[in-house]
């Protein structure tokens, strides 16, 4: 079909994205704001990053959770072995 055959064509989509539960995300009806978003050139993939430093990949057509990274414990880590080294 031609594009003009297609209008109007979506401009927004709204997912939910549920963050799994785990020890590290109980806490007692803590909303913790998200803080920056980018979505993939070709749309598949979507990065959060909240106030907490956690980032989070999702799929963005599923809205499952791919893969989540803590950085506050990274630098934690990170600031003790400099730590050590002193």
């Amino acid at each position: 079909p031609k594009a003009s055959d297609l209008r109007p064509f979506p401009t927004a989509k709204v997912v939910a994205y549920e963050v799994p539960e785990t020890n590290a995300t109980k806490k007692e009806d803590a909303a913790v704001m998200v803080r920056c978003l980018t979505v993939s050139p070709d749309g598949q993939f979507l990065v959060s990053g909240d106030e907490n430093g956690v980032v989070r990949l999702w799929e963005v057509q599923t809205g499952r959770l791919l893969r989540s990274w803590d950085l506050m414990l990274v630098l934690s880590v990170g600031e003790e072995n400099d730590d050590q080294n002193d």
